[in-house]
């Protein structure tokens, strides 16, 4: 809650919830049902690990996935549709070795699969 008592944070939420309007319930109360007058705080212990992480994160919207992996410089992100066609898969393929490509360039390293990579 916030320090006022104004306000309550979900984890996972990087925004809190007026304790007028807040309650359990199942299921979720759907959107719009939260008042619009005022904009909430932003969720103290969200800022916390956006800090700590170095990265803002949405969890993934529904029908997608999302793969994370954390290097000493920040997180990597990836996320795409749960469903996906062949053509997609290969088109996705495709852009990621491109910006593998990219990525060795900015760390000064060779290009996959050169003569430099292997020695």
């Amino acid at each position: 809650m916030s320090d006022d008592g104004e306000w309550a944070f979900v984890d996972g939420s990087p925004t809190g919830l007026r304790m007028a309007e807040a309650s359990l319930a199942e299921p979720p109360l759907a959107k719009g049902e939260q008042s619009k007058a005022r904009s909430p705080p932003p969720n103290p212990s969200a800022l916390k690990k956006e800090q700590a992480s170095g990265a803002q994160e949405a969890p993934p919207a529904e029908g997608y996935a999302k793969e994370r992996f954390t290097t000493e410089e920040g997180p990597a992100l990836l996320r795409w549709p749960m469903e996906l066609s062949e053509d997609s898969v290969e088109d996705i393929e495709y852009w990621i070795e491109g910006a593998m490509r990219r990525a060795r360039r900015k760390a000064g390293s060779p290009p996959a699969g050169s003569e430099w990579a292997n020695a």
